[in-house]
């Protein structure tokens, strides 16, 4: 069986939240959970979902602020950071710069590598370092879906800003060119915000790669 994914848009800055689970399995993973991840909780809850992994793209308040709350409701999930974002996870994201209030968040217990392959039930989702809106970004791609999780590396037709502290366009630049744009044309791509698009769209369209 492949992976099937839910996407719950929460907070104010309307963040993409995915819920990732194996068909015929309770065993869950989410993406991102940022600030207001109450709906999260109560969607996890609702389908009595075993939470198990607490995925982290990259370490800016609006996709972590949330993981309080998860943890609180889930305390074994365990908690998937790049080890180049844990500065940034520890001043809670940034919070401060852009006016929240910063959350004592709990210490992710995996450092994620670069090609790491992480199950989720029966199936697995890769993980890759893709740099340059942070220094520890990451997507998680799903060969049997088709599809990457990729945070605020790219959207639909834009790309991750890189003019807050670490970031580098020329290294986004270079994650995209290297590890999206060599997944098939048709791979699903599940940004942090907004719509989903393809790499196949986002070869003809973006501007900004």
């Amino acid at each position: 069986m492949t992976l099937n994914f839910q996407s719950l848009v929460i907070g104010s800055l309307q963040n993409n939240c995915y819920v990732v689970h194996e068909p015929g399995s309770n065993k869950a993973a989410i993406v991102d959970p940022g600030e207001g991840a109450e709906p999260v909780i109560a969607y996890l809850k609702k389908n009595t979902m075993a939470l198990e992994k607490i995925l982290i793209t990259h370490a800016h308040f609006d996709h972590i602020l949330g993981c309080k709350a998860v943890n609180e409701a889930f305390p074994f999930a365990k908690i998937f950071l790049h080890q180049d974002d844990a500065a940034l996870w520890n001043n809670s994201g940034n919070a401060q710069l852009f006016g929240y209030i910063p959350v004592d968040l709990p210490q992710p217990t995996h450092w994620l590598q670069d090609g790491e392959v992480i199950p989720v039930g029966n199936d697995v989702l890769e993980a890759r370092h893709t740099p340059g809106h942070t220094p520890g970004h990451v997507v998680y791609y799903s060969s049997t879906a088709g599809c990457v999780f990729c945070g605020d590396l790219i959207f639909r037709h834009s790309v991750g800003r890189t003019d807050l502290p670490g970031g580098d366009f020329a290294q986004l630049r270079d994650s995209i060119e290297t590890k999206i744009f060599t997944l098939p044309d048709s791979t699903i791509l599940l940004p942090g915000h907004g719509p989903a698009t393809t790499v196949g769209e986002e070869k003809l369209y973006n501007p900004y790669v």
